[in-house]
């Protein structure tokens, strides 16, 4: 039986905790205003969760407002959740971001993130041209699988020479666009090769394997193997809620640095001469597991 998205929430948070797994505010506050949105949380499944985020809280002392409104969207019985979940959106709004990476400030790599498809498709033609440099790729997941079998809530695309990262938001893409996108990241690798982390499903049958490069490393999380070349990436925005409106400035510069650090990775494997191990076998296997 597949699990509720209570029980959901349950377990992802219970796991990142239990783990000491990078983890912000914004990204808990997202995760139970998810599971508030779809009624009220069974009481014992409330209880867990607060006590996991006890755990948390006591190294991260949110405000007294922020834990109140967490806490009253785990407890309240009330079926109308506007008000609550309002309440803890506005606890959450005044945080300020935990991410300021040196990549992204003024005059380095653009960030673009964008549903628009005038705007990503005249991006991905720019990406077209042929570089040295593959397209560093990544995704970002939703919370549930939409109709038509996606749960993927962004494309992360970051182009070395062009100096941009752009982040296509499929979340909302009908049938008809998430057609169009998948056939333009196919034109795309007729020019260009592909670097992701580990397997990306979303590439099945869009990208030959030829043409994709594997940074990861013996299972190796993105972040460990980060740690071991100097670079420190942050991974609290991992489970925050990718459908949003608006994306946060920690969001953007989560998901761009995550496609940033595979080049920073790749860089260190071509000057190790360690190229062999990223190549993929023709057919690959992929696998339905989450990089935390």
């Amino acid at each position: 039986m597949p699990e509720t998205p209570h029980q959901y929430v349950r377990n992802k948070l219970g796991k990142f905790v239990e783990q000491k797994k990078d983890l912000d505010l914004t990204t808990v506050s997202d995760m139970v205003k998810y599971g508030s949105s779809k009624g009220p949380y069974p009481q014992y499944l409330a209880r867990q969760i607060w006590s996991s985020l006890m755990t948390f809280f006591s190294f991260v002392h949110p405000s007294e407002n922020f834990s109140a409104a967490i806490e009253i969207n785990l407890f309240s019985m009330d079926r109308d959740r506007r008000e609550i979940i309002a309440q803890l959106a506005a606890a959450t709004s005044i945080l300020r971001p935990v991410i300021n990476y040196y990549e992204f400030r003024p005059g380095n790599i653009k960030i673009i993130a964008t549903d628009k498809i005038g705007i990503w498709l005249d991006l991905l033609m720019d990406f077209s041209k042929p570089s040295k440099y593959p397209i560093y790729f990544d995704t970002e997941g939703l919370y549930s699988e939409r109709s038509f079998g996606c749960k993927i809530a962004a494309l992360t695309f970051y182009d070395v020479e062009f100096y941009k990262v752009l982040i296509i938001r499929i979340h909302r893409f009908n049938c008809q666009d998430y057609d169009l996108v998948k056939r333009e990241i196919g034109v795309l690798a007729r020019t260009r090769n592909f670097a992701i982390f580990g397997a990306e499903p979303f590439l099945e049958k869009l990208v030959p394997a030829t043409k994709l490069y594997d940074c990861q490393r013996d299972m190796t999380s993105l972040k460990e193997m980060c740690e071991k070349i100097g670079v420190y990436i942050h991974k609290g925005q991992t489970m925050s809620n990718w459908a949003r409106r608006f994306l946060r400035r920690d969001q953007l510069q989560y998901a761009a640095m995550d496609t940033v650090a595979l080049l920073y990775l790749h860089d260190d494997q071509i000057k190790r001469g360690d190229l062999e191990k990223g190549k993929f076998p023709k057919k690959i296997q992929y696998a339905n597991f989450e990089d935390w």
